[in-house]
């Protein structure tokens, strides 16, 4: 799962616990539990499962982001018509199938494999101490519960490898994911519940049927996939109205690429975060000046003191919301622009564009604001030369609490001290002076083509 130059020895160890656990289960339940294989069909099951996992997508239902996979759907109901093992083995050959198919390195396979082998013996257990008859309303209510314990177990699981693998507590994992587990868990239970539920009933009613339920799937996937690649064009155009400003603005030349790049390793520090959500913090920190294309060149440029009608000029950089009116709110480029109006909120309730304070502004433009204000500081302005580290890293201290939340600064002054914030400057100086150096030998063509005429 994670790959790293430094052997990790208590992520291996974690690792092996996990997949000697998964084959004691699946041997454990062998050796308890007798099936007919004839009477499972196995081999259509196995299909489901693997044709659930290809045909896997993210869906958007207003403010909220699922990935819709309905293997755990299949899974489940497999489990309540057949029995534990006959589950176990819809599993292991429905993600060989996928392993094959994707061509997943071996040690992806044997994680995935045992965390669901792993979750599902130990919900078997819990779930059979509940002793009601297989009939509604009942078996909605078992399931229900069986899928809920499945998340759980799930996410525990996952989060204790995040934790083995970059060093992570548990306990900030878990108290991060606080909100998901209360809202997106919530909405999955019910969603596979249902569909378990219901290929349970097709199963024992109408067979065949069970495979037409891929035909709506495969067309939201269709769906979903056509509006990804809207919202990729759509990035691809802020990216050109950013390339835009920065033309406008030759003193923030790639300030924004560094902003992103400063944000995300912050947040690696400051730890807690998930791919989606550093992806996230990378998105906003590209785009969040991307207003000031509406300041004027005289304010943007001047290289003294703004006047007091000035500094209200340029504050319309994140006060109008000139893009998002244009944007479907369900669209996530719409919450990318929402959230990068937030970047100049202060944690003390002094900033703007709404006064927000402390926790009420997202911890990611909270990580945002320090990335902007680190290099802002040091690299060179209009109005002033750029300022050195130390004065930098001072002035980042005295205003931990005030304008910056001191958790972050924390996680600031961890990247500093591992070498990877100097590393970024110092790939940004050396960028800088291959421009000047290519700017100096076009000017030298161009002089000795001069004196040759």
């Amino acid at each position: 799962m994670f790959v790293s130059k430094n052997k990790n020895y208590s992520l291996q160890v974690y690792l092996g616990f996990l997949n000697l656990t998964a084959f004691f289960c699946l041997f454990f339940s062998l050796h308890k539990n007798s099936f007919d294989i004839s009477e499972v069909l196995l081999g259509f099951w196995v299909l489901l499962f693997f044709f659930a996992n290809m045909l896997s997508t993210k869906v958007f239902i207003k403010n909220f982001e699922m990935y819709l996979n309905v293997s755990s759907a299949i899974s489940t109901a497999s489990y309540f018509l057949f029995g534990l093992t006959p589950c176990l083995l819809v599993i292991i050959f429905g993600f060989s199938s996928f392993f094959l198919w994707k061509r997943w390195h071996f040690y992806k396979w044997a994680g995935t494999v045992s965390f669901w082998v792993i979750s599902y013996s130990i919900d078997s257990f819990f779930i059979s101490l509940i002793q009601t008859p297989f009939s509604y309303p009942w078996i909605i209510v078992k399931v229900i519960v069986f899928q809920a314990i499945f998340i759980l177990l799930g996410t525990l699981l996952a989060d204790l490898l995040i934790s083995f693998g970059q060093k992570i507590s548990l306990k900030t994992l878990l108290l991060s994911e606080t909100k998901e587990v209360l809202s997106g868990n919530l909405m999955e239970t019910f969603i596979y519940s249902m569909l378990a539920c219901i290929l349970m009933s097709l199963w024992l009613h109408t067979p065949w049927a069970v495979s037409l339920l891929f035909i709506p799937f495969y067309g939201l996937k269709l769906v979903m996939e056509s509006g990804q690649k809207i919202q990729a064009e759509l990035a691809k155009a802020m990216n050109a109205l950013n390339d835009i400003l920065e033309a406008k603005d030759e003193y923030t030349e790639r300030h924004t690429d560094r902003v992103a790049k400063y944000a995300v390793i912050i947040a690696k520090h400051y730890g807690g975060f998930s791919d989606e959500q550093l992806d996230l913090i990378a998105k906003v920190g590209k785009i969040h000046d991307v207003g000031k294309v509406m300041v004027r060149d005289d304010v943007l440029k001047k290289p003294g003191k703004l006047t007091p009608e000035e500094y209200e000029h340029i504050k319309l950089h994140v006060q109008k919301d000139f893009v998002t009116n244009t944007i479907p709110p369900e669209y996530p480029l719409a919450k990318w622009l929402q959230l990068a109006r937030l970047h100049h909120e202060r944690y003390d309730g002094k900033g703007y564009p709404f006064g927000l304070k402390g926790e009420e502004i997202p911890i990611e433009l909270r990580i945002i604001s320090v990335a902007d204000a680190w290099d802002a500081m040091t690299t060179r302005r209009v109005y002033r030369a750029s300022l050195a580290n130390d004065t930098a890293l001072q002035t980042l201290k005295e205003g931990a609490g005030t304008q910056w939340d001191p958790t972050v600064i924390n996680a600031f002054f961890k990247a500093y001290d591992s070498g990877q914030i100097q590393a970024l400057q110092a790939e940004h100086k050396a960028k800088l002076q291959k421009q000047k150096w290519d700017a100096l030998q076009k000017l030298d063509q161009y002089l000795s083509l001069e004196s040759s005429l």
